[in-house]
């Protein structure tokens, strides 16, 4: 019984990590694709000005 309770507290574990690295993976996706359309518009901004 105690020996499953540590795995149990390992897999939470782990799975809080998983949780983070998504989160900070999906935030950089965000980050780049924020990016190139704020960089997309001044490139078309500076074309058409």
């Amino acid at each position: 019984m105690h020996d499953f309770n540590r795995m149990d507290d390992e897999f939470r574990k782990g799975f809080r990590a998983m949780i983070a690295i998504w989160l900070i993976a999906l935030a950089a996706a965000l980050g780049v694709v924020a990016a190139l359309i704020w960089a997309a518009i001044h490139i078309v901004g500076a074309v058409t000005a």
